[in-house]
């Protein structure tokens, strides 16, 4: 049965005392959000337009989640300073739960991607604001984004002209949630931005916002979409397209792994030569913005890159002011799915103690355990095709060629 929409609203209409529509600016399957005016007496002028959120009646239970979130990240976040939405007003509606945001511009989709728009300097300074806003989720309020998209990033001041934008915030966090030891294992993500993990139903943590940040960089400085897949098995295929064949291990976490894999370990979709090209060989003329990128797209999620490794990364750093230091590096890991072992990794393994380990010394088990699907220690696995063979080397390549990436140096 389909579940009735949110009615219209036109400029002027009233929503409760206080609120006085301008014009809808989007609307969702869940949600509708309208420029407002607020009218409250004790608003200076230049603060009196606001976004306003509607969520549909039926929802009701997954906004008493969402205002949970909400006050969370207001309570964390009171100098609204750490780029995350910030929830100025909540209310009821004629049964529609309502949530007040300060009003930003448009969403980074929006913008001119790809090259010449996005500078070096320009996705610096993106990544930076993601990666801050992502410690900031992860680590202060213990909580995983799960659907990071351009769609969910707004260019913070409306009337910004940079093409891509100067500042930026993470919106949308009505898919939030909390984790802890025992990880949520239900599907999260759009599509293009879904990590390994998620497509193979295994449990997850906040190492799936990281796998996210790396298509979003790629992406805004492409101008294309790292991974644009309608199926879980075409999906995996373009994976192993930028960044070789899936680990043994990966497969091994499905309870059908029949449904993607055939005997030999193999993808049940074969690549076809020249489909898809390495993310090193992508990008070329910018080799620290590769690094980064397949830093956050390892296989492994608790081997990815921390959001705060990332603001210590030399292509954060690169074009950072002088006087910008990075907070500093996490002294303990928080517990989480990868610290009680219920996510199984090689580097998962590493975490039990809560003591961080070096992205280097992550990175070197995760080669390690660089295996093809169905190899195991004594078997050998099946014939790399041609195609197969040049990932290899390319990775191999780019291995020895990656500046050395040593945290908090």
């Amino acid at each position: 049965m389909r579940r009735p929409s949110i009615r219209s609203f036109s400029a002027g209409d009233m929503i409760g005392k206080r609120y006085r529509v301008q014009e809808e600016v989007g609307a969702g399957n869940f949600a509708k959000v309208v420029r407002a005016e607020d009218t409250g007496q004790d608003k200076p002028k230049g603060e009196r337009v606001v976004a306003l959120k509607m969520l549909k009646p039926d929802y009701a239970k997954d906004a008493e989640f969402e205002l949970e979130v909400l006050q969370c990240v207001t309570k964390r976040d009171p100098r609204q300073q750490k780029g995350v939405c910030w929830m100025l007003d909540q209310f009821e509606f004629q049964g529609m739960p309502c949530f007040v945001f300060r009003l930003h511009g448009p969403t980074l989709k929006s913008r001119r991607l790809g090259s010449p728009h996005a500078t070096p300097q320009l996705l610096s300074k993106l990544a930076r604001r993601l990666a801050s806003a992502l410690r900031f989720l992860h680590f202060e309020c213990s909580m995983v984004h799960t659907d990071l998209k351009p769609e969910n990033i707004l260019v913070t001041d409306p009337g910004d002209r940079s093409p891509i934008g100067e500042d930026w915030t993470v919106c949308d966090l009505g898919s939030a949630s909390f984790y802890g030891p025992s990880p949520d294992q239900d599907l999260i993500s759009t599509r293009p931005y879904r990590s390994p993990e998620i497509l193979v139903t295994a449990p997850w943590a906040y190492g799936a916002d990281m796998w996210s940040f790396g298509c979003i960089m790629y992406e805004v400085a492409k101008g294309r979409k790292l991974f644009d897949a309608t199926d879980d098995g075409s999906h995996l295929h373009q994976m192993q397209g930028r960044l070789g064949p899936p680990p043994r291990w990966l497969g091994q976490t499905l309870r059908k792994p029949e449904c993607l894999f055939d005997k030999a370990g193999g993808l049940h979709h074969a690549p076809r030569p020249g489909e898809l090209r390495p993310i090193q060989s992508e990008l070329q003329s910018m080799p620290e913005l590769a690094d980064l990128i397949i830093q956050s797209c390892l296989y492994d999620p608790a081997g990815r890159l921390r959001a705060d490794e990332a603001l210590h990364h030399p292509f954060l750093r690169m074009h950072a002011p002088a006087a910008e230091k990075p907070p500093p590096l996490l002294p303990k890991l928080p517990q989480s799915g990868y610290t009680s072992g219920r996510i199984k990794s090689p580097c998962g393994a590493l975490s039990s103690s809560r003591v961080p380990v070096s992205y280097e010394d992550r990175m070197r088990l995760c080669e390690r355990s660089f295996m093809p699907l169905g190899g195991t220690g004594a078997a050998k696995a099946a014939p790399l095709s041609k195609a197969e063979e040049q990932l290899r080397m390319a990775r191999e390549e780019h291995a020895r060629r990656r500046r050395p990436f040593a945290v908090g140096v």
